[in-house]
């Protein structure tokens, strides 16, 4: 390891990743970086993801850390397994089926260090490949085009707060921070917003390098595939829980937090997701905020009125809502208008 350049510890996550992790290890050892040392974890594969890295690594001579589960733990608990055994000051968590430019670890590292100690992260933007590894012509920015333009306001937390911008594959990390700030989040399925927004909420910053230095892999086995499932249900229950610790961090986003969930769980609702399941998050909801528009619809939910009866009784609503407040600016336009002939001053 070089004396000079800080130690990065390059984490290899696989699950299910076979028929790609030759690529993102052929990319861990292409890198440019001379303090560099590589983990490999995986997270009980049910294919022989294991065997490919064991083949691999032997056959090119590559030395790498390994950590096999025989038991699935999920993603978090295999995280924090790993900020417990390294000792390099920076870190970063490439996916197997993903992989990394040459200079990657390097340029990042500078960026890092340039920024100094209270920048947590260095990020970019990531090339979206197919299932073969060809570019099909989009980057992860263009995904979330909105979020993406609030990446350099100095109002990071709150930003941040209403979309995730950072493609996880492409951060990398103060190991100290993160585990100064708890670790990941062993109770959630994925583990990367809920760990910006701690961060972010504890005062650190992030750097975002100029160009995308990584390429993310979009195939029929992404994690956020399979959290997409049964109508996005399990997505939806781990926002729930990252927004509801975002609860009172800080009070003037409490009520974007309130309407954002309402909103998730409306979606869900309205979408076809099974009430019963939705029943038990608008009550949830209601009890957090004191809502008792939450309240009404987790008894609705709760007595699996399907989603078309809901959906029909707000469309013929809000027709009379709509007419009901045009009636009442009216007759205050009214009311002034007979009081400036009275001489009288207006109500504002």
């Amino acid at each position: 390891m070089n004396a000079i350049a800080p130690g990065v510890t390059m984490v290899i996550a696989c699950y299910n990743h076979a028929p790609y992790v030759a690529q993102a290890l052929a990319s861990a050892f292409a890198q440019d970086h001379p303090a560099l040392t590589v983990l490999v974890t995986d997270d009980a594969s049910t294919d022989d993801t294991q065997d490919v890295v064991s083949r691999v690594l032997a056959e090119n001579g590559w030395e790498a850390e390994t950590l096999f589960h025989t038991v699935n733990i999920g993603v978090c608990r295999t995280f924090n397994e790993v900020l417990a055994r390294i000792d390099t000051p920076y870190v970063c968590f490439p996916a197997g089926d993903d992989w990394s430019m040459p200079h990657r670890i390097s340029t990042q590292v500078a960026a890092l260090e340039a920024a100094g100690p209270n920048a947590a992260l260095a990020y970019c933007d990531a090339i979206e490949v197919d299932e073969s590894g060809e570019p099909i012509g989009r980057r992860f920015s263009q995904v979330v085009p909105k979020a993406w333009s609030r990446r350099n306001r100095d109002d990071l937390y709150p930003a941040l707060l209403r979309g995730n911008w950072i493609p996880a594959i492409s951060v990398l990390a103060r190991a100290d921070h993160l585990r100064e700030v708890g670790g990941f989040d062993p109770s959630l399925a994925f583990e990367d917003y809920d760990m910006w927004l701690r961060l972010a909420a504890a005062g650190y910053s992030f750097v975002s390098t100029p160009e995308p230095l990584v390429y993310l892999r979009r195939h029929g086995d992404n994690l956020m595939k399979h959290l997409r499932a049964d109508k996005g249900a399990r997505l939806l229950e781990n926002r729930l829980a990252i927004y509801a610790k975002q609860i009172g961090v800080d009070p003037n986003c409490d009520p974007y937090i309130r309407d954002k969930t309402f909103s998730y769980i409306d979606r869900a609702y309205l979408g076809g997701l099974e009430p019963k399941r939705v029943a038990p998050m608008y009550a949830e909801h209601g009890r957090q905020w004191d809502w008792a528009p939450s309240r009404r619809l987790a008894r609705l939910a709760g007595l699996g009125v399907p989603p078309g009866i809901v959906r029909a009784g707000r469309s013929a609503t809000q027709p009379l809502g709509r007419l009901g407040r045009r009636w009442r600016k009216l007759a205050q336009r009214v009311v002034r208008g007979v009081r400036r002939r009275n001489g009288q001053k207006a109500n504002p």
